[in-house]
């Protein structure tokens, strides 16, 4: 009677089969976890990097702001000098005539 089974051999499968199932539902679980937990994750790191995203954009906004300020700045500065060497010239001028 090798190909019968026997009621205790059934059982046995049984218990085997549901402590397989326990096991696989658990494996299941933490799947479920840990790809909710990474779902999550994911969605801090698309806010950080549209919070960055957002910095950057007001980052690039300021340097040009202060590149146009700069530009100005140059633009007084090279006149101021161009006044002064005028002012200088006309002084060495008067001095000349002075002597």
């Amino acid at each position: 009677m090798e190909g019968v089974m026997t009621e205790r051999s059934l059982e046995e499968q049984r218990e085997r089969l549901f402590q397989v199932m326990g096991e696989f539902m658990e494996a299941v679980n933490r799947f479920c976890k840990e790809l909710n937990d990474t779902r999550w994750f994911l969605g801090e790191e698309k806010a950080r990097n549209t919070k960055l995203e957002e910095r950057i954009s007001w980052l690039e906004q300021r340097i040009r702001e202060l590149e146009t300020e700069c530009a100005r700045l140059r633009k007084e500065r090279d006149e101021a000098n161009w006044y002064l060497g005028e002012e200088r010239a006309r002084r060495a001028e008067l001095e000349k005539r002075l002597r």
